[in-house]
């Protein structure tokens, strides 16, 4: 505490600056950065500028502090939650300000917002906000304006945003830190200071230069934050120009020792490294070895035992190789995989590339190719899965983000495929015990509401809103490259999810799909059922899959096209005891299928989906170190003659990184 006392007088811990233009017209709102810097970073993290520490306009009816959203106290229904006290009259800029304290109806101290509010006596405008909340953290964001009388209005002129530690009966553990607390009364002897108790966040934000009424052209006004290319490199000049204060003494100490302390400990490369991980890579050199591909386990494979990765940005910004290859202990078979891409545009983030896979897939299964790979400890529902059809596959490809808040992937396939169980496809007169198929796809993710972030090396979505939309389309191409049959595929999801303030959650998927022409049975729909063929409802306990039809057993149903819908709706965590703290969800699934020339699928028996599949259930999730609970019942037509056979148990597990 000595040392870091010592150290905190002479420099801060972190600091960066930026310089922005913003503009706004009928269409929208956009940040442009004209410059970035931060103290120990050659690049800085981007990620920190996105980052909603406070809201820009005190008027909307939610208020953001700190990445929390509340009601406004000056919102449509601030009456039902906040008590007001009219305080004082004061004068701003030589107007008459009436001073009104605001206060959360509710008890408990951190349970919202509470503050002052500065009101023009003659237009009723904000000249002055304060906004504050007292918990584990004392946080607190102030607004000021300026008057310009030709206009009547107040303007945004200053922002500030502060986070302190507060006051809690007891001491608390937070991002691996434990924070020592003062008791609310003084009965208590008064303990040591530390050297949290010294530590704070403080942002200042200048608004100057304004331009009114004047032409605006916004260009890309898709990206709410665009970084300029040469943001991260401006020389001293630049600062000194738009700093309206000339750094003290602490502050140039500041970069000095950050940027030595930063180089020797190698805190850039560390921090990118965890970044990598957290997202399934481990780097190494030149490659960013896959973790995903390291070890998983199913009924067909048994474990499947792999090394996999991709060449990273120390490799080349404008070219990467990527491949994998595993080993299953059941099948005693290799598959492997290879690709190589390069960079055509930077700003769009279009690659242009080719691979060869020789692997197996389940059947039935939709993947939409533009879903990212989710880095998961473990994937419960796979673990199951034992008819998997093999495929050899050539594929050209295009992946871009080009169009506004999309990303879109157009790709060519040719492919040799063989199912890995009893099945034959009756076509034409013809029996096909394996075939090549030869399609061109279209697969496109649009996020109209979601806002982004453009840096000179990416594109990031900040900012996700609902709805989400994706659209895919696969087009066999006859008589090219010896392709068996003629078929169209489309495949639609939309997703919503709604986090209400007091820390409820709904959620909305509707996913549907439909095959026109010839296919055979492993490139249909199972609609994602994650139930064992078992007598008993213990032998049928596995782990619970995130979207899956838990009643619904493997392969008991099979559609050319279907219609999916999924509600679920989370309340906030209950503390039970200090460490089971459980969070319940409800959720009702419902899917409608059929199925066109079932008499050509031989050899596989399964029923569909006319009369459509029902299941609701409750999950009990985080009981206890992240493990939970759930169980589910199957109703309606597709019900089951005996009751347990309706019934599926299932475990869950939710990985919390306390991020």
């Amino acid at each position: 505490d000595y040392k870091f006392k010592k150290v905190i007088s002479k420099q801060h811990l972190f600091q960066t600056e930026s310089v922005s233009k913003f503009q706004y017209n009928e269409n929208g709102f956009k940040e442009t950065i004209l410059g970035t810097k931060m103290a120990g970073f050659k690049e800085p993290l981007y990620e920190i500028a996105a980052l909603n520490l406070q809201s820009f306009s005190v008027y909307e009816n939610r208020y953001d502090l700190f990445e929390t959203r509340y009601n406004s106290p000056i919102s449509d229904i601030s009456f039902n939650e906040y008590n007001f006290q009219l305080l004082d009259s004061t004068l701003i800029q030589g107007r008459k300000t009436y001073m009104i304290y605001f206060k959360n109806k509710k008890k408990r101290k951190a349970a919202g917002l509470e503050g002052i509010l500065f009101i023009d006596s003659a237009n009723f405008a904000v000249a002055k906000a304060i906004m504050r909340i007292r918990g584990v953290l004392d946080i607190t964001g102030t607004h000021e304006f300026s008057y310009l009388p030709e206009r009547e209005l107040w303007f945004p002129s200053y922002k500030r945003f502060r986070v302190a530690k507060g006051k809690k009966e007891r001491n608390i553990r937070l991002l691996g830190e434990t924070l020592l607390f003062d008791a609310d009364d003084n009965a208590r002897k008064l303990r040591k200071k530390v050297a949290s108790d010294f530590t704070y966040i403080d942002s200042e934000t200048d608004y100057f230069n304004f331009a009114h009424n004047v032409p605006v052209v916004i260009k890309n006004r898709s990206v709410a934050i665009e970084v300029n290319e040469d943001g991260a490199m401006k020389p001293e000049s630049f600062w000194n120009t738009f700093r309206r204060d000339s750094l003290d003494q602490r502050s140039r100490k500041t970069y000095i020792a950050l940027d030595s302390i930063a180089k020797k400990q190698k805190i850039e490369k560390r921090l990118l490294s965890s970044r990598k991980i957290l997202n399934g890579y481990l780097p190494f050199g030149m490659v960013d070895i896959d973790l995903r591909y390291l070890l998983s386990y199913n009924n067909y494979e048994g474990f499947r035992l792999g090394f996999g990765g991709k060449t990273n940005e120390t490799f080349s910004r404008k070219f990467r190789i990527d491949g994998y290859t595993t080993y299953g202990t059941k099948d005693n078979a290799f598959k492997y995989s290879l690709g190589f891409a390069a960079r055509v545009d930077r700003a769009s983030s279009s690659w242009i590339g080719a691979s060869y896979t020789d692997d197996i897939r389940e059947i039935g299964s939709t993947s939409f190719a533009i879903d990212k790979r989710i880095f998961k400890l473990y994937d419960p529902r796979p673990i199951n899965v034992s008819t998997f059809y093999g495929f050899q596959t050539w594929r050209l490809f295009y992946e871009t983000k080009i169009i506004p808040k999309t990303e879109s992937i157009l790709q060519l396939n040719y492919s040799k495929i063989e199912p890995q169980f009893a099945y034959v496809f009756n076509y034409n007169d013809k029996l096909y015990y394996n075939y090549t198929m030869t399609t061109a796809m279209v697969s496109l993710q649009w996020n109209p509401f979601s806002e982004y972030l453009q840096t000179p090396n990416d594109r990031f979505e900040t900012e996700k809103s609902f709805p989400k939309f994706t659209f895919q389309f696969t087009q066999s191409l006859p008589k090219l490259l010896d392709n068996d049959f003629v078929f169209s595929k489309i495949d639609i999801r939309t997703v919503y999810e709604k986090k209400y303030i007091n820390g409820q959650k709904s959620a909305l998927l509707m996913e549907a799909g439909y095959v026109f022409g010839a296919v055979p049975l492993p490139h249909l729909y199972n609609t994602s059922p994650n139930n064992l063929t078992k007598d008993k409802v213990i032998q049928r306990v596995t782990f619970a899959g995130k979207n899956s039809f838990e009643t619904m057993y493997f392969n008991e149903f099979f559609s050319n096209k279907y219609v999916m819908i999924q509600v679920k709706h989370g309340f906030k965590r209950i503390r039970i005891l200090r460490k089971v703290k459980p969070s319940f969800v409800m959720v009702t699934r419902a899917v409608w299928g059929n199925l066109k020339h079932a008499e050509q699928h031989a050899g596989y028996s399964y029923k569909t989906l006319e009369k459509g599949f029902f299941e609701s259930g409750m999950e009990f999730n985080q009981i206890y170190s992240g493990f939970g609970l759930s169980g589910f019942y199957r109703y309606g037509p597709n019900q089951l003659s005996k009751f347990e056979d309706n019934i599926a148990v299932k475990l869950s597990f939710v990985l919390d990184l306390g991020l």
